[in-house]
Formats: C-alpha cells, sequence, structure tokens
C-alpha cells in the first residue's frame, strides 16, 4: 500500500487572472483553437474562485529565474493567440497546487 507522501504532488502554477477581455480574445482566436484541440495549449483552472490561465510545472528544484522564464513564454503564448491584447499589462501569479493520486 502506498503511502501518503508517495500519493502527494506538489506543482507550481504560472499563469494570470483569466479575465473576461482575455476570454473574450481567446475565444476569437483560431489559434488559440488549434492549440487546445492539439493539447499543446495553456491550462486553465480555479482556484481561490477565481479562474486563471497558465502552466504547471513539477515542484522540486525551481528557480526563480525558471519562474521569470516560464512566465516570459506564458506572455508570448497568449500574444501569439491574441495578438490584440497588451501583455505588457497583464499581472502574473505563482501559487503552488496540491494533487492526490
Amino acid at each position: 500500500m502506498e503511502s501518503v507522501d508517495e500519493r502527494i504532488s506538489t506543482k507550481i502554477f504560472i499563469g494570470c487572472v483569466l479575465t473576461s477581455e482575455i476570454k473574450m480574445f481567446l475565444s476569437q482566436s483560431s489559434a488559440w483553437r488549434r492549440a487546445q484541440l492539439a493539447g499543446d495549449s495553456l491550462k486553465e483552472l480555479r482556484y481561490h474562485e477565481k479562474d486563471y490561465i497558465g502552466t504547471l510545472l513539477s515542484f522540486s528544484e525551481i528557480s526563480l529565474k525558471d519562474i521569470q522564464s516560464e512566465e516570459k513564454c506564458i506572455l508570448e503564448q497568449l500574444e501569439s493567440y491574441c495578438p490584440e491584447l497588451d501583455v505588457s499589462e497583464i499581472p502574473m501569479v505563482v501559487f503552488p497546487q496540491i494533487f492526490l493520486s
């Protein structure tokens, strides 16, 4: 039988609040729809009563440089899906997510 520690995995979410403006631009984006079908898109999740879009990284050995690099990648992806969106003003968030298997 697996111990509780073996069944728990922790990941770091990096992304931004999924605002109505971002939702609107994504819903109009054919590039976003293609990425979702291919499984290559950013992930949407709900946390503390808010919707977010971003990515989940493994918890082990993540540096600040890794987080900054991933933030830049996420903003570049959003910009490619939604060229009309001003990504320079989007505040990024980082928080842990715990999963039980």
